[in-house]
């Protein structure tokens, strides 16, 4: 198992980026949480299995359809190591 912490950027807030990652993250088993932060970033904690926590985080690094379709993307990606362990699912903040 690993944990990562995530920082998208760019017009991410408003555009449905929250909805999204929790569909995602329900559908490849990473628990953890989504959160919208005061900057205007959006905060992800995410735990699993190596292969299903990559394949997720690539498909969250492609945006959805209608995240695009509303003008939202993600202009950069910061990724780090989290120490934040013990989670029961995957919640929207």
């Amino acid at each position: 198992m690993r944990t990562v912490e995530v920082t998208l950027e760019g017009r991410v807030q408003r555009v449905g980026m929250r909805n999204f990652v929790s569909r995602l993250a329900e559908k490849h088993r990473i628990t953890g949480y989504v959160e919208n932060q005061d900057d205007g970033t959006v905060r992800i904690v995410a735990r699993g299995d190596e292969i299903e926590l990559e394949l997720f985080l690539r498909k969250v690094k492609k945006g959805s359809l209608p995240v695009r379709l509303s003008g939202g993307k993600i202009t950069r990606i910061i990724e780090q190591s989290s120490q934040e362990l013990d989670f029961r699912g995957f919640e929207k903040r």
